[in-house]
Order: C-alpha cells, then structure tokens, then sequence
C-alpha cells in the first residue's frame, strides 16, 4: 500500500512541475510577443536581427512587414540595404530616412534594411513585400562592395518557423530589446576604427560577373515588386583607404560594374561612392550624423524626379 500511494504522490509531484513548466513557458512566450510588438511599434525601421540565431532572423521581419504596412495607407517608399542605410549607431530620428520622411509628408518611409544585410537578404526581403502583395511606389535599393564576397553570405535564411517560438527561452524576451535597438547609441564623431578583413568579389573577370549577375537579380526583382526603382552605390570613405586594407582602383572598378548593370537593368541609377568626404564618415562606411543628412540630400533630388515632384519637399524639417 505505502508503495503504491508513494508512486501516486511521484507521479502528482510530476504532474504539478510539468503544468508548472508549461505555464511558465507559455508565459515567457507571451511576455516575448508583447515586448517584441513594443518594440517594433511605430518604429520605421526593421529591427536590427543581427545577432537573432539565424533561423529567427526572417521570420522576425516578416512579421515587422506584416504589422508595420498596412493597406489603405500612404503611398510607400520601401529603404533595402545594409547597416548604412539602416542607421548603424543612430537614434531612429537621425537615420537619412527619418529626414527623407520629414521631406516627403504625403509618403510613408519604410527602412528594411539588414544590418551586415547582403544582396540575397534583400532578394528574401523583396520576395516577402511580394507574397504579401504589397506594392511600393519606389524602391531604394543600393549594394555595398565592401559586403560582397565569394561565396555571399546571407544574413536572413529561409525558414519556416514562427518568430514567437524565439521566446522558448526565457532569456529571450530580455535579449529582443538590446537585439532590436542595438543601433541605438550614439557614438562620437570620432568613432572607433576597425581595420576589416576585404569582403568581396577577386578582381577577376569572373568575380565582376558574379557581382553583376547578383545586383541585375535584385534590381528585376526590385522592378516587379515596386512601380519605380532607385539603386545606388553607397558612399565609403575613399580619401582614407590608405588606413584600410582597401585598393580604391579595384573599388572604382566594382563600382564601374554596379553602375553598368543598373543601367543596363533600366533603373534609375545614382553613384555616390566617392561623393562623401572624410569629415562625415565614422569608419570606412558608416556616416555620422552629418552623413546621414548627406545622405537624405544626395538622394532626394532623383527622389521627387521619380515621383513626379509629388513629394512635397518640407524645407523647414529639422536636419539632424
């Protein structure tokens, strides 16, 4: 007898941690969807999912795409990039697309840059706008050559999962908030140096093919997803390549490339990868807050040409 009663007792014992799990488990997963759409909530970027586990990456901006564009809204301007475009060490409401949005009152302005993001990120980005059959009026695309290497990397894969599943683990629903405003932190503009390992295509016959295939990909897709499309060749900090493992005749060269494909590919097209000088530049590619504004200036002509001038240019918006 006391055997069996003991056996029940283990067995009720079990019973009651186990229901206890799943509630804390179901607890932390909805604490995590929660913070997550706090996060996300009004915000005109994508969050920054670099450091998510790759499995969780795509479906954390589907589900920003999925509540952040609405039908029925403004006409849509959609950002794809990297972490340039994306803001990389800025507050929100200093990124060139923050001060594009100020510009361009009668848009909505939707940065979906990757942070570290490649040419195949904003292929899996332009497929997810597409098999939601969001349309944007423009498309601003751009490819950094500093980021295409052999074999490309791919900061968003496919996956199927849902993004709430991240927040499994407990840890998690902490973790999405520092993942999500890891760009957040203003830095000086005598930022820190970091001399990189070069990232890209061998100066090769073969590698240029490759770089021109991959960007001509983007941009007919880009062309079937957007009414107009804007490709353009970041900035970098040419004038200080002596402090970087960088060769600028081989860069001009890729840029000569990037340049031939996108006309080739019948877009609207804007080199400014020797535009910038020194003094807005935190590190080889990342602008200051000066950069940014340079930015928004730089494009924003080729902006309100595409769209007709229907941008309505705000000349008393606050610039950085």
């Amino acid at each position: 007898m006391s055997s069996s009663i003991s056996t029940s007792e283990v067995a009720r014992q079990l019973g009651i941690i186990a229901v206890t799990a799943v509630l804390a488990l179901g607890s932390t997963v909805m604490a995590g969807i929660g913070y997550f759409d706090h996060v996300i909530a009004g915000q005109s970027r994508v969050p920054n999912v670099r450091t998510v586990p790759d499995e969780f990456r795509a479906p954390m901006v589907r589900e920003y795409i999925e509540d952040r564009i609405r039908p029925g809204g403004k006409p849509l301007i959609v950002v794809l990039g990297d972490s340039q475009s994306w803001g990389f060490r800025h507050r929100e409401e200093h990124v060139f697309t923050t001060l594009l949005q100020q510009r361009l009152p009668g848009y909505d302005v939707v940065n979906l840059s990757i942070v570290d993001g490649r040419l195949s990120d904003q292929t899996m980005v332009l497929e997810m706008l597409k098999a939601k059959g969001i349309r944007p009026r423009l498309v601003i695309t751009s490819a950094n050559i500093t980021h295409i290497g052999t074999p490309e990397l791919a900061r968003l894969v496919a996956s199927e999962r849902p993004y709430w599943s991240y927040f499994f683990s407990p840890i998690n629903v902490y973790r999405i908030g520092q993942t999500a405003r890891l760009g957040d932190r203003e830095v000086s503009e005598k930022a820190y140096r970091i001399v990189p390992s070069p990232d890209r295509f061998l100066d090769s016959p073969s590698g240029l093919e490759k770089l021109s295939q991959r960007t001509e990909g983007v941009l007919q897709l880009a062309r079937s997803v957007g009414d107009s499309v804007l490709f353009y060749t970041p900035a970098h900090a040419v004038e200080d390549f002596a402090s970087y493992p960088y060769d600028r005749a081989l860069y001009d060269r890729q840029v000569g490339a990037l340049m031939e494909t996108c006309r080739k590919s019948g877009v609207q097209c804007e080199d400014l990868s020797a535009a910038f000088p020194l003094s807005v530049f935190q590190d080889v590619v990342h602008l200051n807050r000066g950069g940014q504004v340079m930015l928004a200036d730089s494009l924003l002509p080729k902006i309100l040409e595409i769209l007709g001038g229907s941008g309505e240019r705000d000349t008393d918006a606050k610039r950085g």
